[in-house]
């Protein structure tokens, strides 16, 4: 739970507005749980990488909640993938290189 936790993005997504689509929040909203505004078909936000797969490798947190490893998506798909990963570890720490450059961290 600790590591779950850690591994949260934390980051605002305003901060990047180049990085992430908008317009599908714009069309579905956030998702919301039925006990929480019941926005079901709302959007989430994704690890690509995902945390599960990060604790069985032993991966600092800080790569899984950085913000080159967060993707926006519908949040029934985001639950469908569930634990699986939709990049390799290489790909992320490339991305995450890249951004890095990019934003000068």
């Amino acid at each position: 739970n600790k590591y779950k936790s850690e591994c949260g993005f934390k980051f605002n997504l305003k901060d990047f507005p180049n990085e992430f689509d908008f317009e599908l929040i714009e069309r579905f909203g956030w998702y919301s749980a039925k006990n929480k505004g019941n926005n079901l078909n709302g959007v989430s936000r994704d690890h690509m990488f995902s945390i599960s797969e990060g604790f069985k490798q032993e991966i600092e947190s800080n790569i899984i909640s950085h913000p080159a490893n967060c993707e926006l998506m519908i949040h029934s798909n985001n639950s469908s993938k569930c634990k699986k990963c939709s990049i390799s570890l290489e790909d992320l720490k490339n991305k995450i290189e890249n951004w890095d450059k990019k934003y000068k961290k």
